[in-house]
Order: C-alpha cells, then sequence, then structure tokens
C-alpha cells in the first residue's frame, strides 16, 4: 500500500501532484468539449460563452480593468478619510482625496487605450470576415521612353503618345 507521508512527502508536495493530475484531466475536457467550433454551434449557451472566451473572441480584460479602477478609487477615497482622522494635514488630505483618483483615473485609461485597440481590431476582423487583407499594389510611373519626333526630331517621351512640338502621333 502507498502512503505518501511515509517517505517524507509533505502535505504540500501531495497536493501539487494531485492539482497537477486535475488540470491535465481538466484541459483534456475542455480541449475536447468547449475548444472546437463544432461543439459552440451544438452547445446550450453556457459552452457557447466558455467556447468565445477560451478562443479570445471576447475579452475579460476591460470588465476586470473597471472593477479594480472603482476598488482602487474608492480605497484611495477611504484611505485619504482614514488618514484625515489619524492625524494627516489638510493639505495632504485634498491632496490625497482629489489627486488620488485622479491620477488612478489617468493610469487607468491608459489601460484600458490598449483594450479598446485591440477590441477595435476585433470587431474591424469580424467585419472583414476574418479574411486578411491584401495591400493593393502602388501604380508605378511608367519608364520614360525617350524617341525622336520623326516630323520635327524633337526629342520626347513615347509614352505621351504625342510630339509635344508639332503635334504628330506615334
Amino acid at each position: 500500500m502507498f502512503y505518501p507521508y511515509s517517505r517524507g512527502a509533505s502535505t504540500f508536495e501531495v497536493m501539487l501532484y494531485i492539482a497537477l493530475a486535475l488540470a491535465v484531466i481538466a484541459t483534456v475536457a475542455v480541449c475536447y468539449f468547449i475548444l472546437p467550433k463544432s461543439k459552440a454551434n451544438h452547445a446550450n449557451a453556457y459552452i457557447a460563452k466558455a467556447h468565445d472566451v477560451v478562443n479570445f473572441k471576447s475579452l475579460l480584460i476591460d470588465k476586470l480593468i473597471k472593477v479594480l479602477y472603482i476598488f482602487s478609487t474608492c480605497f484611495v477615497v477611504l484611505f485619504a478619510i482614514f488618514e484625515l482622522f489619524a492625524g494627516l494635514p489638510f493639505l495632504w488630505f485634498l491632496v490625497l482625496l482629489i489627486g488620488g483618483p485622479i491620477l488612478i483615473r489617468l493610469l487607468y485609461e491608459s489601460f484600458m487605450l490598449f483594450v479598446l485597440l485591440t477590441q477595435n481590431v476585433i470587431e474591424i476582423n469580424k467585419k472583414l470576415g476574418g479574411k486578411p487583407v491584401e495591400p493593393e499594389a502602388p501604380e508605378l510611373p511608367a519608364v520614360p521612353r525617350m524617341i525622336y519626333c520623326t516630323q520635327c526630331g524633337t526629342q520626347f517621351d513615347a509614352n505621351q503618345g504625342v510630339c509635344p512640338n508639332c503635334g504628330t502621333k506615334l
């Protein structure tokens, strides 16, 4: 009989191995039941939503950033109020009360710029049908081909088709 503690294995190590085995089983299950596109088409709403999350069709980070922003702002305001009662000078209280939420807002807006950029790229990709856009090749100017007019002898570019001096056509 196997006793995990008999050879000096700690509880942490046993739990680590159990968690590793369960993670492998869960990964196989998710890859089989949720990840394939064919499974999402025939599944209920929860499996379809899980499919979108696993395939990064919808982003969770924007919701997380909004919750962290609200938490951070509330924390700074409450911290400023508590510090005022603990003896913080009134000027520092105002700086913390007003400047703290403004600084937090600027920080989280910088994070949201990247999230919104990513969301816009995803939306554009959906509208294009997921096809890569082939850039159009720029039209190159014609290479000048200098010739002499048979009537007046003026040298001109044959791409123009007409002598600029006498009007003779090629």
